[in-house]
């Protein structure tokens, strides 16, 4: 299955998603370094806590009759905390992590050329609402493509 995540929202993340081992050469033989999540898309809602359960429900439905699901969701709660969200700074900061090994977030902010208050505050509010990953190991941008749907019928 897959994750949907609301910005500002009081819950939110869930995975059922494969995943696959990622091996590490190492010693002449291939060590499980650890479990990686594959994730090449995610699709952007605006919508409420009860859409996102919605689609969680309809989700796991599909995978219980055997079909192969893996949909990655994140609902904003209004169309002006996405935009907000995605900003073309925040975008293109984005763009960058997705194409190069980004350590933290001292490195991120020199080699963007911006000052690193403005770059935390942004990869905060990117790892919040899931387009961002941080961990030990540096900060990554996991998706491929970002969809972003906005409906004009109420």
């Amino acid at each position: 299955m897959g994750i949907d995540h609301p910005l500002r929202a009081q819950t939110g993340r869930w995975s059922a998603k494969g995943c696959v081992p990622t091996l590490e050469r190492g010693n002449d033989q291939f060590l499980l370094k650890k479990w990686q999540f594959m994730r090449q898309n995610v699709n952007l809602h605006i919508g409420t806590a009860e859409d996102m359960g919605k689609r969680f429900t309809d989700a796991w439905h599909r995978h219980e009759r055997g079909e192969d699901v893996h949909e990655n969701n994140i609902t904003f709660l209004n169309v002006e905390d996405m935009v907000s969200a995605l900003s073309s700074r925040r975008l293109s900061l984005l763009r960058y992590v997705h194409s190069h090994s980004v350590p933290n977030i001292k490195y991120l902010a020199k080699e963007l050329g911006r000052d690193y208050k403005s770059v935390w505050n942004d990869v905060s509010t990117l790892s919040k609402t899931g387009l961002l990953e941080r961990d030990e190991q540096g900060i990554r941008a996991p998706y491929d493509t970002v969809h972003a749907k906005v409906s004009l019928l109420t």
